[in-house]
């Protein structure tokens, strides 16, 4: 491998999505003017483009689908992960339950720690996915902070599917200075950076220099060892200014998340929301500019001013005209006069709002927003938000692709700061690792297959029925129960209350272990046990006191 024929692979890459790029561009003004820079070159804080609009609904309609999608999805409210292993046997094991309840809290704290930037790129990558149909994450160990998490700007990556339309390459370009370059690998002996760099660093620290971060499988590699560069996968930094590879890397997994809506057969980028109501954004854009231009002809209408009329105009509204001698002017002739408009300026607000409509249907808004009904119960309002989300379809099952992937990242990151393989393949934790203290249980320490299983809504929903299941059922059997108590002995009332908070995505420390439940009735048994017991001993006491009496008498 070497850093031209990489620089290559890009450049291809790059030629194969061009006419992605334009129509990119041009959504990006409608819909998300802060990413219109996409085929153009803007100067830093260069906001012209916001001058060009004349209509906000467009980029109000991205915002409140993202609000909507990061709230239903994912947020801090909702416990929407769950750890388990691939062997079922293992996951009904207490202390493999009490071990992955634990570990799942480290997970969601790591998450939504501030230094993780998890929302802030989530929050990006949905948008992305709104406005382009593709989205990129990567998902790195942090200096400061043990998960990092990066949402890569359309223009900014290049991606490639393998035989079965699963993206495994990804190019991101990159920009840095000579002194951020330095910053990152000046301390490292094996990088390959070039003296132009280094001199750069010296003389010009701020200046640009172009890097791609090339991630791809690797092909070849000794499967014994277990260094970076023969892990699964392979990453190459390229100064693509010098043409070297300045460092090789290696992952076990690859570390980004891809999301992409629907798409053709024959392309790799998705199709967004915002393509299809690209043409309704348009005619917004160029209704609402002529309305303003109505308004203004109507308000500030033209004048026509006599040419004998030699003062200064003043065109301030409710501004008055003075002329010093009528004689001036011809018989019925005014200093200044209205241009007499002919007809009435056409403004269709009710074509303007039909197609706001349009978005809002294109965009999920009319069915998503949660009716209002003050009667509605929580379980209505999930059913409903749940059969919208199954209506997305490609749309909303990108995002779910999208989490799956970074979660699944993630935990394999965080497990690998905290255990070890050793050299007999047993996994063991490593001391001081500040995250977590907690042995494996010795049923995960040699095959510990663990893996996310993301709680996405449509499930949930589907879980819901289940409740819903249950809840009419103990009901029947309670109501059958007061002519037949026997009947009661066909439920496992433990397990009901188990799968219903299993159902509900209970905090599992809320639900006491069998083994302690069973200890806390073995204990009320036997406090039973010594109460009949001495009442007992009480009764044989009274006895005999009324026998003596009784002899007394």
């Amino acid at each position: 491998m070497n850093a031209k024929d990489l620089i290559r692979r890009a450049e291809s890459l790059e030629n194969d999505r061009s006419n992605f790029k334009n129509e990119w561009q041009e959504i990006a003004n409608y819909f998300r003017p802060i990413k219109s820079d996409i085929t153009i070159t803007k100067a830093e804080g260069d906001k012209s483009n916001f001058k060009k609009l004349f209509e906000s609904s467009p980029i109000n309609s991205v915002h409140e689908l993202k609000s909507i999608i990061i709230g239903t999805l994912f947020n801090r409210a909702i416990k929407p992960i769950q750890i388990e292993s691939e062997i079922e046997e293992i996951n009904e094991n207490d202390n493999v339950r009490d071990w992955i309840s634990e570990f799942t809290k480290v997970l969601l704290n790591q998450l939504f720690n501030s230094k993780s930037n998890f929302e802030r790129a989530f929050s990006e990558a949905t948008a992305d996915d709104i406005v382009f149909g593709t989205m990129l994450t990567l998902i790195e160990e942090g200096k400061n902070h043990p998960l990092k998490y990066t949402t890569i700007n359309i223009k900014n990556f290049l991606i490639a599917e393998n035989e079965e339309n699963v993206v495994d390459y990804v190019i991101i370009k990159d920009k840095k200075t000579a002194r951020q370059i330095m910053d990152k690998w000046g301390n490292n002996k094996e990088a390959n950076i070039s003296d132009k760099i280094r001199k750069a660093a010296e003389k010009e620290p701020f200046k640009v220099f172009d890097l791609q971060l090339h991630i791809m499988p690797r092909k070849e590699r000794e499967r014994n060892k277990i260094d970076l560069l023969n892990k699964e996968i392979a990453g190459y930094w390229v100064d693509v200014n010098n043409t070297l590879i300045i460092e090789e890397l290696g992952w076990d997994n690859l570390p980004f998340a891809v999301g992409r809506s629907e798409k053709a057969s024959n392309e790799v980028y998705g199709t967004s929301r915002c393509m299809m109501a690209l043409a309704d954004a348009r005619q917004i854009n160029e209704m609402s500019k002529q309305i303003n231009e109505a308004t203004e002809i109507i308000l500030k209408p033209s004048l026509v001013v006599n040419t004998a009329f030699k003062n200064r105009i003043s065109l301030r509204a409710g501004a008055l005209n003075y002329i010093e001698d009528k004689r001036e002017l011809a018989p019925g002739q005014r200093a200044i006069e209205q241009i007499g408009n002919i007809g009435n300026i056409p403004i269709n607000e009710n074509l303007l709002a039909r197609k706001q409509k349009n978005i809002e249907e294109i965009f999920f808004l009319d069915k998503l927003k949660v009716f209002d009904d003050a009667r509605a119960t929580a379980t209505q309002i999930m059913e409903i938000r749940a059969e919208s989300l199954r209506i997305m379809g490609d749309f909303i099952f990108s995002n779910i692709d999208y989490l799956d992937q970074l979660l699944n990242v993630s935990f394999d990151i965080l497990f690998k700061k905290i255990y070890f393989q050793n050299e007999n393949g047993q996994y063991v934790l490593l001391q001081n690792n500040g995250l977590f203290q907690k042995e494996l249980p010795k049923e995960l320490i040699s095959n510990p297959s663990l893996k996310i299983r993301y709680q996405n809504p449509i499930t949930q929903s589907q879980r819901m029925n289940e409740a819903v299941a249950i809840e009419k059922l103990v009901s029947y059997v309670v109501n059958i129960a007061q002519s037949n108590p026997e009947i009661l002995d066909v439920l496992d009332f433990d397990e009901i209350v188990r799968t219903y908070s299993d159902i509900l995505n209970v905090d599992p420390d809320l639900i006491k272990n069998p083994v302690v439940v069973e200890q806390i009735r073995q204990l009320r048994q036997q406090q039973m046990q010594m109460q009949q017991q001495l009442d007992q001993e009480q009764q044989a006491i009274q006895a005999a006191a009324i026998g003596r009496k009784s002899e007394i008498i």
